[in-house]
């Protein structure tokens, strides 16, 4: 049987690692959005050039983690930058 003070300390220790965890994990999904947004951002720039600098900057302010996936699932099908500044838009209210 634990006496209080383990207890608390058990607790303690417990919160710490599920802190460490979240922490942790976090990092990954803000590394994976990161990832996706310059992948999206290259695409602009090789498709459409120093005309998408605006709509990469856009892309570049995107931390949803889905709504960079609905964006990178569709990218490459775009022929012209107002598509592409449609689907972005789309995929932000989508949100």
């Amino acid at each position: 049987m634990l006496i209080p003070q383990q207890r608390e300390l058990y607790f303690d220790r417990r919160k710490a690692i599920l802190d460490e965890l979240a922490a942790v994990e976090l990092a990954r999904a803000e590394g994976e959005a990161k990832g996706r947004s310059e992948d999206i951002c290259q695409f602009l720039e090789v498709r459409f050039g120093a005309e998408a600098q605006p709509l990469q900057d856009t892309v570049r302010s995107i931390t949803d983690l889905n709504a960079l996936s609905r964006i990178m699932n569709r990218i490459f099908i775009v022929n012209q930058l107002d598509e592409a500044k449609a689907l972005i838009k789309d995929s932000l209210i989508a949100q």
